[in-house]
């Protein structure tokens, strides 16, 4: 009886922090899958403007910056609710730092873009599967978005329409997943 006692909560916690990450999963996969036609926008809409390069690479972090504030408020309550059953924070400053290097080495040295857009990606998926995929089981559509959105990221440097790709991919990934709630 007094096992029960102590189980049964712990089982009712489990549930509720797998279904705030799974919800935070789908909204993230939702959101990204916006941004490649959103930078596509950008570009044209700055390029149309007449800006200079440098003013539509400022464009285009400011745009980044938004997508990655609203993936942080999408995460933190997830992150509250994996840290009180975890008991330890993910590492998103190792992260954050670890993206903009790689962001920034794309972004000046075009030589090596294709490889760091190999990098980014590989990060964001390894982050993943090691802090949410840790307490929430991966489904096909999880492995599908995130073991192809390295392979996606280095080759779209080469073949801008993979970037496309990776967003029908991330469109499917959050839909399936908000419709498992």
């Amino acid at each position: 009886m007094s096992a029960d006692v102590v189980e049964r909560p712990r089982e009712i916690a489990n549930a509720i922090v797998k279904r705030v990450l799974r919800r935070a999963m789908g909204l993230y996969y939702v959101l990204w899958s916006t941004f490649p036609m959103s930078g596509a926008l950008t570009f044209a809409a700055s390029e149309d403007l007449g800006a200079s390069a440098t003013a539509m690479y400022a464009v285009f972090i400011a745009l980044i910056a938004v997508y990655v504030a609203v993936t942080a408020r999408i995460f933190a309550l997830a992150a509250r609710a994996a840290k009180l059953q975890a008991g330890k924070r993910p590492g998103w400053a190792v992260l954050i730092a670890v993206l903009t290097f790689l962001v920034a080495l794309a972004l000046l040295r075009p030589e090596v873009g294709a490889l760091a857009n190999g990098a980014y990606g590989t990060a964001v998926a390894a982050f993943l599967y090691l802090t949410v995929f840790r307490v929430l089981k991966p489904r096909f559509y999880d492995h599908l978005a995130l073991l192809s959105f390295p392979i996606l990221m280095a080759l779209s440097y080469l073949y801008n329409a993979l970037y496309f790709a990776i967003g029908i991919i991330w469109a499917y990934a959050g839909a399936a997943s908000l419709s498992e709630l």
